[in-house]
């Protein structure tokens, strides 16, 4: 492993040193490296009915879950690419009447707090991501797709809606999380939200 700052430290500028100690641990990985880190924990999950028609297009593009559950088990590995800068999430849903979810997405900053989260065929989502001093929030910013070395937007927050995140730390080893959608016709189309514990393993 190399000596590099975490990927998050220049996101979160000067508000770094005041993030909670869950929260560091959650955004420790270095970039150019094998850094990995576990978070386990509890999911409800729920959508309303432009979401349920949108379940057989989330799962094509691989981007959230398209599943509704309460209390859903899941496993976060938060992992570093060895030859790049992006933080990767692998995520494991565990429904009880549904086969195992896998949705696997990756992070990568663009500059000072914007990154995107890019899921299949290079469909990504673009956020800033700060620390307001309670929480750290993922504020939209739109949609994009690349295609080579072009980033282009694209207008998907029609049907898709804009998205929100926020997480909070809960002591020093737990945070709560949420995830909506929230179209401008329709008001929140989708939410996940829980717990999780981080893990040394």
């Amino acid at each position: 492993m190399n000596d590099t700052q975490p990927i998050f430290k220049p996101v979160f500028g000067d508000t770094w040193d005041t993030l909670p100690g869950v929260l560091q641990h959650h955004y420790a990985n270095r970039p150019y490296s094998r850094d990995t880190y576990l978070a386990q924990g509890q999911l409800k999950i729920r959508f309303g009915g432009l979401a349920r028609l949108l379940s057989p297009l989330l799962r094509w593009a691989g981007a959230l879950v398209p599943y509704q559950g309460n209390d859903v088990p899941v496993s976060v590995w938060f992992r570093s690419e060895p030859h790049s800068n992006a933080y990767r999430l692998e995520r494991t849903f565990h429904f009880e009447d549904r086969p195992t979810y896998l949705f696997y997405s990756r992070l990568v900053p663009v500059s000072g707090d914007v990154l995107i989260e890019y899921v299949k065929f290079g469909i990504g989502w673009k956020h800033r991501c700060y620390f307001d001093g309670q929480k750290v929030v993922l504020e939209h910013l739109g949609y994009v797709w690349r295609f080579a070395n072009f980033i282009v937007p694209v207008p998907l927050a029609w049907l898709l809606g804009k998205g929100y995140g926020e997480e909070t730390a809960l002591n020093d080893h737990a945070f709560a999380m949420k995830v909506e959608l929230t179209h401008f016709l329709f008001g929140k189309i989708y939410e996940y939200a829980g717990q999780f514990e981080m893990s040394h393993a």
